[in-house]
């Protein structure tokens, strides 16, 4: 059986509700209240993946800047929506070629960078489960975690990948 990284069959539907509950959430940004009264969850069917039914369907041809990170140098990294919908189909593309299915635990240690938010939307689109871990733990730890969480993949930073030799 093969792993598709498809949106739900009912996309459209998905979007649109999800969409139309979040702007009445901003409708009543001010009055709790109200928005307590108008908001009803959203049917957004039994598959419905937010990378793949909502990021990807508002990030596909969106030129508009997603996501600037200031490096420790001063230095800035940027991505637009487009950009990263296209950079995170390749990585989840790569998880599921490696056998990252759906459920599976994929490990992210990694400070703030870029790659970190590419890894965590292409996790979400192969339908895995994001395990986040400071950069701070040792080997020990990372150990544990590892075979507590039964870890299928790690996202690391060359700096931190002497902390998983021998797993």
């Amino acid at each position: 059986m093969t792993h598709s990284l498809a949106s739900s069959t009912t996309t459209n539907d998905a979007h649109t509700n999800y969409r139309n509950a979040r702007d009445v959430l901003f409708a009543h940004a001010t009055d709790i209240e109200a928005a307590r009264a108008a908001f009803s969850w959203p049917d957004v069917g039994p598959h419905f993946n937010w990378a793949t039914d909502w990021f990807d369907e508002i990030a596909r041809g969106n030129d508009t800047p997603a996501l600037t990170v200031i490096e420790p140098d001063g230095s800035e990294a940027s991505r637009t929506f487009d950009e990263l919908r296209r950079r995170s189909n390749r990585v989840a593309h790569l998880l599921v070629a490696q056998g990252v299915r759906p459920g599976d635990h994929v490990m992210v240690m990694l400070d703030n960078r870029v790659e970190l938010w590419e890894a965590m939307l292409a996790i979400l689109k192969a339908g895995a489960v994001i395990l986040p871990t400071s950069v701070v733990l040792g080997p020990a730890d990372v150990a544990e975690r590892v075979g507590r969480a039964g870890v299928r993949a790690v996202f690391a930073a060359p700096t931190d990948a002497a902390k998983f030799d021998g797993l």
